[in-house]
């Protein structure tokens, strides 16, 4: 609810930069707690560590291929 509040104030005063300057800082809370909360949950459940590490290496060359894909050429 609190979210759709914010989403209507902010739909009158955005723009391009607001948009991107608040996608950053929801996407650096996302990754903040998947380093310090969800990953040493996840290796203390696969003790010997056969999948987590490589997973999560895996996930992020992922998100750094779509994004260079989506780049706009300058």
């Amino acid at each position: 609810m609190s979210g759709l509040v914010v989403w209507l104030i902010i739909l009158g005063i955005s723009s391009s930069v607001v948009v991107g300057v608040l996608m950053g800082i929801a996407s650096g809370i996302i990754i903040i707690l998947a380093i310090k909360e969800l990953l040493p949950t996840a290796h203390r459940y696969d003790g010997s560590d056969a999948l987590v590490t490589y997973s999560f290496k895996t996930g992020m060359l992922i998100v750094g291929i779509v994004l260079k894909l989506l780049e706009r050429p300058k």
